[in-house]
């Protein structure tokens, strides 16, 4: 059958209305389909994968699904190995990070569930421990349920336990082996996490907040706070607003 494919797109801020799917999610997948790069966050649901079939595949690599107002990730098949979950990351959802609904488990590897409300796993074995699945915070560079989208950034801060904790399989732009979440693998820009300056900041959080990655601006207090652009860098604030 048709197969839909999804990658490098965000999902934030939208509710769904439908009726029968208020809960669901956003982002809804039935039959054949695979999603790569996928940020789904601060939405009134996360995301549905449904293999509705015994003849349907989906997967889900790199993703970053947080602070949805329902489940984080919700799946459902109907036979053995059906969907498959790969560097994912799930976490601050206000029910389960991943919640089945199916027959089976998903396959699931290299993927951090951590730190959703009603608990982190629902209808399925808790695959924490095996297959390089973990439960740790992700550490991501700036996020909060009391910070507007706007403000969120959900890259992983510098020195998260989760870079190159992704499937060996998958390799960045640098060479290197992949990061559990988005923002690695087959459709990122890896430059984003390039240092051209040397100053310490990457040059895709500098172009974000209106920095000059040509040269070393890193003792610069831009918004005049007692945080020069390093601490803010660090701390995941915004260089360009007093905190």
């Amino acid at each position: 059958g048709t197969e839909i494919g999804l990658y490098d797109i965000e999902v934030t801020g939208n509710v769904n209305t439908g009726s029968s799917y208020t809960d669901f999610g956003v982002v809804i997948l039935y039959g054949n389909g695979w999603a790569d790069n996928i940020v789904v966050a601060g939405n009134s649901g996360g995301m549905k994968l449904d293999a509705y079939s015994s003849s349907h595949l989906q997967t889900l690599t790199n993703a970053t699904i947080v602070g949805n107002d329902y489940d984080g990730l919700m799946v459902s098949s109907t036979w053995y190995s059906q969907i498959h979950l790969t560097n994912v990351i799930s976490a601050y959802n206000g029910r389960y990070g991943i919640d089945n609904t199916g027959s089976y488990d998903p396959e699931q590897a290299y993927s951090d569930v951590y730190g959703n409300s009603s608990g982190d796993y629902n209808g399925m074995t808790d695959p924490t421990g095996s297959d390089g699945n973990i439960s740790v915070d992700p550490d991501i560079h700036s996020y909060s349920s009391s910070l507007p989208l706007s403000q969120l950034d959900l890259h992983l801060a510098p020195g998260s336990s989760l870079f190159d904790a992704g499937d060996p399989g998958i390799t960045d732009g640098d060479g290197s082996s992949s990061d559990i979440g988005a923002y690695s693998g087959d459709y990122t820009d890896y430059s984003y996490f390039d240092d051209a300056d040397g100053d310490g900041m990457w040059d895709g959080w500098e172009a974000d907040h209106g920095l000059d990655s040509s040269f070393d601006d890193s003792g610069v207090d831009s918004d005049g706070d007692g945080l020069d652009n390093a601490a803010e860098f660090v701390q995941g604030t915004d260089p360009a607003s007093a905190d």
